[in-house]
């Protein structure tokens, strides 16, 4: 059990208590195709090596490259202790990086993701402001039944996050939070 909130725990609650407990109690390991190719893609964007993958390239060239990478902020927020991890973070600027491969993204869904506004809400807690920007960058991705591979399509997309959208953030970790312990003290009980 972790005594914090992240987002992909507030996720995976929202999306299934079950596996909540699966992972987060139990420690069962989440892994398929999505995950493996969008770290393999992380790694080689990491190292900034050059690579053999003229897409990779491609990312080197549109994904910005930040100050910090997978950078951390915990903070406090409704009473419950948050970390949050980010792909990007410049500092100085207040600015939130984040990298995805995979589904079709577009402005709108941009605009409504949760994940952001968490790392938003982050921000918020521990500077005392919004965040300046919100870049969050897509790489076109295409399957062909267990391998994936970069199109070379690279798209960024700049969203912002209103003092609304971090209370009603802050509001839903606090509720959760309540929710996810309660659970984890009814599947304690059972063991």
């Amino acid at each position: 059990m972790r005594p914090y909130l992240s987002w992909s725990q507030l996720k995976c609650f929202e999306d299934s208590p079950k596996e909540y407990i699966e992972r987060y109690v139990y420690g069962k390991q989440l892994s398929n195709k999505y995950i493996e190719f969008g770290k393999q893609v992380a790694q080689a964007m990491e190292h900034r090596e050059e690579q053999h993958d003229p897409a990779i390239e491609i990312l080197k060239t549109h994904f910005k490259d930040f100050p910090s990478r997978e950078h951390k902020i915990t903070a406090t927020v409704s009473g419950v202790k948050i970390l949050s991890i980010m792909d990007g973070f410049d500092e100085a600027k207040l600015h939130i990086g984040e990298y995805k491969t995979g589904k079709s993204w577009d402005k709108s869904r941009v605009e409504q993701d949760g994940q952001l506004t968490f790392y938003a809400m982050a921000v918020h807690a521990k500077y005392k402001k919004l965040p300046k920007r919100i870049t969050l960058y897509w790489a076109e991705t295409i399957e062909d039944g267990d391998q994936m591979a970069l199109t070379g399509r690279v798209e960024a997309f700049e969203t912002s996050r209103s003092i609304k959208d971090v209370k009603a953030m802050a509001d839903r970790v606090g509720f959760r939070w309540k929710q996810i312990q309660a659970l984890i003290k009814n599947e304690l009980k059972k063991v």
